[in-house]
Formats: structure tokens, sequence, C-alpha cells
């Protein structure tokens, strides 16, 4: 198997709303995680951010890196990647 590399864009194909977090992620409640189908092909679970919890099916996004969360203890920060809505197609 060889490494791809693939462009951060994609069509949202599902989303939900978390109310509910798993420890560590109470303030950033509420937040969408959604399945993107990925142009090149593939699909992955990935939070969407910057577009409030509405987000439609097939509507476009592209990839930018987010701060996850902070352990508030002096230790490292954590960052992931992420995808909001775009115009762009």
């Amino acid at each position: 198997m060889n490494p791809h590399v693939f462009e951060p864009r994609g069509t949202v194909l599902y989303t939900t709303t978390v109310v509910t977090p798993p420890p560590g992620f109470e303030e950033r409640t509420p937040y969408v995680i959604g399945l993107i189908e990925l142009e090149e092909g593939g699909r992955l679970l990935a939070h969407i951010v910057d577009s409030g919890t509405e987000i439609e099916s097939g509507v476009r996004v592209e990839g930018v890196v987010r701060r996850l969360y902070d352990r508030n203890d002096g230790g490292p920060l954590h960052y992931a990647m992420a995808f909001r809505v775009t115009t762009r197609s």
C-alpha cells in the first residue's frame, strides 16, 4: 500500500449535532460532525466548523486546521483537521 495525499475538499453526505459530548469537550457544544465524501474518492468523519449547526447534505466543504482542545496543564495543544462550508465549486 502506498501513501496518498488527498485534496481536502468534498461534499457533506450526512451530519449530526453533538449536544452531549465526551469528557473534555463540554465547552465546545453544540458541535457538528459530518460524513464527508472527498473529491478524489474516500469518505471520512470530521468536525464541521464556522457554519453553525444547520448544515445541509450536499454542501461543499474545504479542509482547515483547528485547535481541538487544550489540556490547560501547560502541555501541548491538540490540533485536528476539520472542514468548513465553502461557496467555491
